[in-house]
């Protein structure tokens, strides 16, 4: 990501500028005058009292004053330090900003192949992220873990105590950020199709349509909640030997997509790999479409669909 970019804002105190006239013997006028005038400007809150101008940033963006220049006048106001202030300019004291900190606490219970994420958003423009899966059983403080070591400390420097992520911007002045943790619950699996392994098992087990046909009579499948095929969340590889390297074959393919992909048909011309064992109504090989549900990057379960193939079947069947 790059660096959030300043941007300067410039005013000139003036009658002309202010549209009235400025008592310029009178430090609450003067202020009240520069108030007005900065505080047209998109990203300044700007505030007088008395001879003190105030100035703070919108949406959690800081402000800081370069330079007061002044013209014109018998004498100018005196610079001094006041309050342990880096920088004093007549009546405008500037304070230094304070860098902007965060602590997020992983809660619940995380669940095998869960994925989380963590992403700080900066309010002038750009982001860091950092995401990690769940293996087997772990904790919040697990995860918590796993997503700090994750996370690049360029422009937010995280740190974890327990399940707790501490946030801390490195730079007071880059306007601030927003953090936000979610995550992708791992699919559970339908009633007919278990979660896949790559075993025989898988397509045993699976659900298996004896007779689709999508070209002669139209037929179509429809997954619940999943939405149609089309040529974004679809795609189709070349015929494999067996079950095994369709299944590695449609991982690649969902891994590769980067969440984009959730359809995967192919074929396995044996699907054990083994003559007259493993067969499906008497068939050695079949289509296989396989449906990362989650869009988790991994087959979460497949269709076994006899006298298919790659070449007989389209996005378009998916209804």
């Amino acid at each position: 990501m790059s660096q959030p970019q300043r941007s300067l804002v410039s005013v000139i105190v003036s009658d002309g500028n202010f549209g009235a006239d400025v008592n310029f013997n009178s430090a609450s006028s003067v202020a009240s005058a520069a108030a007005t005038l900065l505080g047209a400007n998109v990203g300044v809150n700007a505030s007088a009292v008395g001879g003190l101008l105030t100035l703070t940033g919108e949406a959690g963006d800081s402000v800081e004053i370069v330079s007061v220049v002044f013209a014109a006048v018998t004498t100018e106001p005196t610079s001094t330090a006041y309050n342990g202030a880096t920088t004093f300019f007549g009546d405008a004291i500037v304070n230094p900003d304070v860098a902007h900190e965060v602590e997020i606490e992983v809660s619940g219970t995380p669940v095998n192949n869960d994925i989380y994420s963590l992403t700080t958003d900066f309010n002038a423009g750009g982001n860091t992220n950092s995401s990690y899966q769940v293996t087997g059983v772990e904790t919040p403080t697990d995860v918590a873990v796993g997503l700090e070591a994750g996370f690049s400390d360029a422009f937010v420097t995280a740190s974890v105590a327990g399940a707790v992520i501490n946030l801390l911007d490195n730079d007071a002045d880059n306007g601030a950020f927003d953090a936000d943790i979610a995550f992708t619950e791992a699919f559970a699996g339908s009633g007919a199709s278990p979660i896949l392994t790559g075993a025989d098992s898988d397509y045993q087990s699976a659900d298996q349509i004896l007779d689709f046909d999508g070209v002669t009579d139209g037929d179509e499948i429809d997954f619940t909640m999943l939405g149609e095929g089309n040529g974004s969340n679809y795609d189709e590889g070349a015929e494999v030997a067996t079950y095994a390297l369709a299944y590695a074959q449609a991982n690649a393919a969902f891994a590769g997509s980067g969440g984009s992909m959730t359809y995967f048909m192919t074929s396995a011309t044996d699907l054990d790999g083994a003559a007259t064992t493993g067969q499906v109504n008497g068939q050695e090989g079949a289509g296989l479409l396989f449906v990362d549900a989650n869009t988790d990057g991994q087959a979460d379960l497949v269709v076994v669909l006899l006298n298919n193939t790659e070449d007989t079947f389209s996005a378009g069947m998916i209804a």
